[in-house]
């Protein structure tokens, strides 16, 4: 980039060559020796981005902008004061631009959409334009946590639900664990695994910071105070609760972990998701202590990772049903591990609870008669579980108090006698189970797909003709079939085939058909002039399918005309050869073996003659005959249709075929 000369002869201010840039989320760091001049921030955050500029000329009618680019080369957005607001986590450059708007050569870069847009503004011969930059940053998250509670009853708490959030490599990442009275009783620690204490619930918090800013954290105050302005630090936001229990005695329940990874479960499978295969066994049980071991049942839980809420429980078979959850939903599946014991002590003590004793002196029913009062003990806790989840509205936080803790929280939903905190250990219960630590996540989506399912077919007893030549395989019109794979129950579709004519099955110009198979997928079915190619986009507002999202190239389907004729020309010269070389051959043997020709005369002879039998060669016209009937009527069945050429070609090769049957049954015979 230029100045114009005329511009310094006039005495205004010279631009700097380099804008010197502050970039800040909440405060400023030390300069780096890396860009000397320019302030090195907290770029790590998720947070405001700003910039300014020092040494710029600020006469009438000169202005000044920044704008912030992605990696892309995109420009994300201008701003005269160089706020930016929140900007997500990623990597960015930013720009100042010094210009006149007024000089004769446009030099506004406010209305540009990329960095290459930029470059050529700059390059512009006389533009009066200056910039300084870019300016790398990186703008990331702080430690990320998947799950908002979990259980846990081994020696060591491990966090399985923390995923390190992407931060500057200069930075350190530490967790802490935060009892009930704000005490941190583990910590840091840089895996998020702590010893177990007593059993209690505690908050894990994860805090990322400068080194070159030390902290200092004694309590669940310092984490709440630290700010990026003064330490450079960030306390992660929602803190993960943690329910640290210790089973009974005697209880060894195991649940099983996940082994595969976590995967996408299309709309129209989420009706019977297999978890059979996606954990590890199950072990151990509960012992009594005088011989009676009761070993472990399995269930499955499969909950709402943003919400916390039950989507939906399997029993032993391992089939969940997750067709109910909205697409994009994160469902998270725990195993279960439970006795039988557990099941028939909790079942019947609450039925016994909510039936016959919690009743209130009004009017009304008991509080167990507005939906569960079994009467008889399930054979599995799924569909304990399921009932609770449907008439009291539990949550994954329930189930886990309930599984780990020994607690029991049932709801009122009357309100006249509040809900009902239940300890079921306490209780005498022979309580044993157990939630696997880590779920097993898959995502819900729609899976949308579109495909030609039966292109161009010349055997397609739907296609149209026959065409201009007659022959087989010439068609008018080919028939294609065309399967989109989409949420059901949509109706709204636009079919644009790019401007190619479709007809029916009659030939008539006509819109194609597609129907709703209810099972989440439709079929489009339409006929193409021959030669016609098209490109289909398939569109569904009530499917939330947008236009460009399903294309499909199809047709262009050509004649596949059958040279028939040719064909039956082949097999009777074929013929014609296997006859003539059986008498050669038959009479060269009768020679050899100095019978001379009393059977059949050698070729070579002046009185060569091809062996003839009227009575055998009729019954052999007859069994040709009997097969050509057979082959024509297969041939209608299948294309409903007989071909004169076929006629012909019969007509032609069935004598020839009848000779060579009625010539090898004579050469047999003359041979015994």
């Amino acid at each position: 980039m230029i100045f114009k000369d005329k511009i310094v002869r006039s005495g205004i201010f010279s631009l700097i060559a380099m804008l010197i840039m502050n970039v800040a989320a909440f405060g400023q760091g030390p300069a780096t020796a890396a860009n000397p001049g320019l302030l090195g921030p907290c770029t790590y955050l998720s947070d405001q981005v700003t910039v300014s500029g020092i040494d710029f000329n600020a006469v009438a009618p000169y202005l000044q902008t920044y704008a912030i680019s992605d990696a892309a080369g995109n420009i994300v957005a201008f701003d005269p004061a160089g706020n930016f607001g929140a900007v997500p986590p990623g990597t960015y450059d930013l720009w100042a631009f010094n210009y006149d708007p007024t000089a004769a050569v446009p030099s506004d870069p406010t209305g540009l959409t990329t960095v290459a847009d930029v470059m050529t503004l700059l390059g512009t011969a006389d533009v009066c334009i200056e910039a300084a930059g870019p300016y790398s940053v990186d703008v990331c998250d702080v430690a990320l946590f998947t799950d908002d509670s979990f259980c846990d009853t081994n020696a060591t708490i491990a966090v399985v639900q923390a995923v390190p959030g992407t931060f500057n490599v200069n930075y350190t990442q530490e967790y802490y664990l935060v009892d009930a009275t704000g005490a941190i009783v583990g910590g840091p620690s840089t895996n998020a695994q702590f010893t177990t204490p007593a059993i209690g619930n505690y908050t894990v918090y994860a805090v990322n910071y400068d080194p070159a800013n030390p902290i200092t954290v004694t309590n669940q105050a310092d984490l709440d105070a630290l700010t990026v302005a003064a330490d450079c630090a960030e306390v992660a936001s929602g803190p993960i609760e943690v329910i640290s229990c210790a089973p009974m005695a005697g209880c060894t329940a195991l649940a099983g972990e996940p082994i595969l990874t976590p995967e996408t479960v299309c709309l129209s499978d989420a009706g019977a998701f297999d978890l059979s295969t996606k954990f590890g066994a199950a072990s151990g049980g509960y012992d009594d202590g005088a011989g009676n071991f009761d070993a472990v049942n399995v269930n499955y839980v499969a909950v709402d990772q943003a919400t916390g809420e039950i989507l939906g429980v399997a029993t032993s078979a391992a089939m969940i049903d997750l067709s109910g959850a909205p697409v994009g939903t994160v469902a998270c599946v725990y195993q279960l591990a439970y006795t039988q014991a557990l099941l028939d002590d909790v079942t019947g003590f609450l039925d016994n609870l909510l039936c016959n004793t919690l009743c209130v002196p009004v009017v009304g029913p008991c509080l167990g008669d507005v939906g569960y009062c079994p009467g008889v003990t399930p054979a599995e806790l799924a569909p304990f579980l399921d009932l609770l989840n449907q008439f009291f509205g539990f949550n994954e936080t329930q189930i886990c108090n309930f599984l780990d803790n020994q607690i029991i929280t049932i709801p009122d939903p009357t309100g006249l006698i509040g809900d009902q905190s239940i300890d079921l250990a306490a209780n005498g219960l022979d309580f044993c189970a157990d939630k696997s630590n880590a779920p097993y996540c898959v995502t819900i989506e729609a899976c949308v797909d579109i495909a030609v399912t039966d292109p161009c077919n010349c055997t397609s007893p739907n296609n149209v003709g026959p065409g201009a030549t007659g022959l087989e395989g010439d068609f008018d019109f080919f028939y294609e079939e065309i399967t989109i794979t989409a949420p059901a129950g949509a109706s709204d579709w636009v079919l644009d085939f790019g401007g190619v004519a479709t007809y029916d099955a009659a030939g008539v110009a006509a819109p194609p058909m597609i129907t709703d198979n209810m099972d989440g997928t439709y079929t489009i079915v339409a006929y193409f002039a021959a030669g016609d190619a098209y490109t289909l986009d398939a569109s569904s507002v009530m499917a939330g399918v947008a236009a460009g999202s399903l294309i499909v190239n199809g047709g262009g389907c050509t004649p596949c005309v059958i040279p028939t004729l040719s064909e039956w020309g082949l097999m009777t010269l074929a013929l014609l050869l296997m006859a003539f070389g059986s008498v050669t051959i038959a009479a060269k043997q009768v020679s050899l073996a100095g019978v001379g020709t009393r059977n059949i005369p050698l070729p070579t002879g002046s009185n060569f003659s091809l062996p003839f039998n009227a009575v055998i060669f009729r019954k052999a016209m007859y069994l040709t005959m009997f097969i050509a009937l057979i082959g024509f009527a297969i041939c209608f069945a299948l294309y409903s249709e007989i071909f004169g050429s076929d006629l012909i070609g019969v007509t032609i090769a069935g004598p020839v075929f009848a000779y060579l049957i009625h010539l090898l049954y004579i050469l047999e015979k003359n041979k015994k």
